[in-house]
């Protein structure tokens, strides 16, 4: 305590200092009235912002954008979500253009086309045929002919039965032959036809050549246009039917040349002639033109027949025998009309040359 005294009475007047200026600013911080501070009691930038209130410090002008930081590490990759329900379908589009056909899987039809030379396109149409085998009433073939020329040159085209021939058109698909032979250069066959096709031949030799020779059941030309030319052969016959049965419709025979004898259609069996046009044209001395020649039963209808230049006998429609009997029906006879040697020959609705109607006996 002693000490306490000593200190006092050797320090009292810095004491005394003190208290006197601490006493004094405490009286000044809560002395002082509201508001009575102003700016030019407060000394510059010894204020800090938070001695404002907001609002008060205007906003200062925006500095330049800093440099673009680094690009942070990727975050891993989120767990997959749930498969959502499948939507409703859809309403069916438009039906869109049919595409092109595709190649045709024939069983039996045998196409030829024309490939290479008209020599080697009638040796193709020769080993079609030939190489049809197994042809029967259940299993029928057909040989068809691509728009061409065909030349079977001296070749004989032998059909077969249950096999038919069908070309293109007569004026596409032509069948050409030299084959100057009395079997003739095609041979037809039972339950068989030629169609759509045109046949050209050029014969020379000295004995009477068919271009088509048949002896077969139900043979069948349709829509076939033969043109056949003689040098100097003794005759040429359009279509020599021997045997069975002859279906002749929309078809076309014509026969010119000096040859002696000239036959667009010779018939010894029973045959049917419908919209077809049968011509011969002869220039040869004591020469013969028949339009049908026959020996047999015939039938012709909505057909032209006609006979010219020969110097012996022109005949549109020739019957030969007293059992033959031939029927002519709303048909044109042209040239020699027609002559019957014991036959009966019998013409309803037919005309001549001159549309003028020719009588039942037709004359």
């Amino acid at each position: 305590m002693g000490r306490l005294r000593s200190y006092v009475a050797r320090h009292h007047i810095a004491l005394l200092a003190l208290f006197f200026a601490l006493t004094g600013s405490s009286y000044a911080a809560f002395q002082l009235p509201r508001n009575s501070v102003s700016s030019a009691h407060v000394k510059d930038f010894s204020l800090l912002k938070r001695d404002f209130k907001k609002g008060q410090l205007p906003a200062g002008a925006r500095g330049p954008q800093g440099e673009t930081g680094a690009p942070g590490a990727p975050g891993a990759a989120g767990a997959a979500g749930a498969q959502g329900a499948q939507g409703a379908q859809g309403a069916r589009g438009a039906t869109g253009p049919q595409g092109p056909k595709g190649d045709p899987a024939y069983t039996r039809t045998i196409l030829v086309s024309p490939a290479g030379t008209d020599i080697e396109n009638g040796t193709a149409l020769l080993n079609a045929v030939a190489g049809i085998t197994d042809a029967s009433a259940a299993k029928r073939y057909l040989v068809k002919l691509e728009p061409g020329n065909y030349n079977l040159v001296r070749n004989r085209l032998v059909l077969k039965p249950f096999v038919d021939v069908e070309g293109s058109g007569p004026q596409s698909t032509r069948l050409l032959t030299e084959h100057d032979v009395a079997e003739g250069a095609i041979a037809g066959a039972s339950d068989s036809a030629l169609r759509q096709l045109g046949i050209s031949a050029v014969f020379g030799r000295a004995g009477i050549s068919p271009v088509v020779a048949n002896g077969g059941q139900r043979f069948v030309l349709e829509g076939v246009d033969i043109a056949a030319q003689s040098l100097f052969s003794a005759g040429i016959i359009g279509v020599d039917h021997e045997n069975g049965s002859l279906t002749m419709r929309h078809s076309t025979v014509t026969l010119t040349g000096p040859s002696f004898l000239h036959e667009a259609v010779r018939s010894a069996a029973a045959a049917t002639i419908e919209y077809s046009t049968l011509s011969s044209f002869t220039s040869g001395s004591s020469s013969a033109a028949y339009g049908l020649h026959a020996f047999a039963g015939a039938t012709v209808g909505w057909s032209t027949m006609e006979a010219f230049g020969g110097t012996s006998t022109n005949r549109a429609v020739e019957a030969t025998g007293a059992t033959t009997f031939v029927g002519v029906k709303a048909s044109q006879l042209r040239g020699g009309i027609a002559g019957a040697n014991g036959a009966v020959l019998k013409c309803a609705a037919s005309f001549d040359d001159d549309l003028n109607m020719v009588g039942s006996a037709c004359l």
